[in-house]
């Protein structure tokens, strides 16, 4: 039976601490070479000119030439290149913006190694790709797009549902057992998070979204 070739694979990471533990974690899987590395945006379109590889993983933020600019630059250099790009703290805005600049998946530091091992290899199959936590982002995102009440927490939740539907804060502050000025620090929180002024907007919504 034929072994398919490892996937070539170039890292571009600008911590050497980082870059050194990945590159150990992939010589556990041998479907993968590590042909290249690099540790800012300028080395990598060096190397992807340099060398023959089949994948990049290429960190969003990187001295002299972040990982989206990187990216963009790449798909001109190399139209057919598959560029995954990989990030501490996952944030919608830049997943997106990764996506819709030809990115071919996008992972978390955090995932865990078999995630992101599993996330690599869907995108060398040629289909976008999103680890684990990305895609729990994407879902967040959409879900407080679709629904603004999601950005509440349960305790917020719950006074926006009382005093939306008009009762009185002596019977809130007893029925939760809070004091009024702590009843005051929710109102103005869940205002804040609505991007609403007024008792009557938020019974607006709650109404809205069928939750009183």
């Amino acid at each position: 039976m034929a072994v398919n070739p490892p996937i070539r694979l170039i890292i571009a990471e600008d911590h050497p601490v980082f870059l050194d533990g990945l590159i150990a974690n992939f010589k556990q899987y041998p479907e993968f070479q590590i042909v290249g590395r690099a540790v800012n945006g300028d080395d990598f379109l060096q190397q992807i000119q340099e060398r023959e590889f089949d994948l990049a993983l290429v960190d969003i933020f990187m001295p002299a030439l972040d990982g989206l600019e990187a990216l963009q630059r790449a798909l001109v250099l190399a139209p057919e290149a598959k560029i995954v790009i990989m990030t501490g703290n996952i944030e919608p805005e830049f997943l997106n913006m990764a996506i819709a600049r030809g990115a071919a998946g996008y992972v978390s530091k955090n995932d865990d190694f078999l995630n992101i091992v599993q996330t690599l290899k869907t995108a060398h199959q040629g289909r976008k790709a999103l680890s684990p936590r990305s895609q729990q982002i994407v879902f967040d995102s959409a879900t407080a797009e679709s629904n603004p009440l999601a950005v509440l927490t349960r305790r917020e939740m719950e006074i926006f549902r009382l005093v939306a539907s008009g009762v009185s804060s002596e019977k809130i502050c007893g029925d939760l057992g809070i004091a009024l000025r702590t009843l005051v620090f929710h109102k103005q929180n869940i205002k804040d998070k609505l991007q609403v002024g007024s008792v009557a907007e938020l019974a607006g919504l709650a109404h809205k979204y069928r939750v009183i």
